[in-house]
């Protein structure tokens, strides 16, 4: 015990049981705290990341998105769509914008999320 002075020894079995059974009651209830943050994360939460909510003109190959994470995405997920129709723009993304595209013959309504 040289090595951790600070520590004190739980000589008796009764002070080893209570020892154990308040760590019991510390560890539990934050394991519950942990848990109940853990399931109410939401997408955003977990990615750096944002969402929008646009209408892309048909056949717009370059509509212009502001970029509100600072750097260039890697990806995009469409999370909602009344089209098929929608693709990435011909302009590279970059740390501004990111463009997307609708060659379709209809106005796409779409929410996308953009992730880092």
């Amino acid at each position: 015990m040289a090595k951790f002075s600070g520590f004190r020894q739980l000589k008796t079995p009764e002070a080893q049981v209570n020892a154990l059974e308040y760590l019991q009651r510390a560890l539990s209830q934050s394991l519950r705290e942990i848990q109940t943050g853990l399931q109410n994360l939401t997408f955003g939460d977990n990615f750096r990341s944002f969402e929008v909510s646009v209408v892309i003109p048909a056949g717009n190959t370059d509509f212009r998105i502001q970029n509100r994470i600072g750097v260039t995405p890697s990806k995009r997920i469409i999370v909602r769509s009344n089209s098929n129709q929608v693709v990435d723009g011909t302009s590279p993304w970059d740390a501004e914008y990111v463009y997307l595209g609708n060659p379709g013959g209809t106005d796409a309504t779409v929410t996308v999320v953009f992730l880092r």
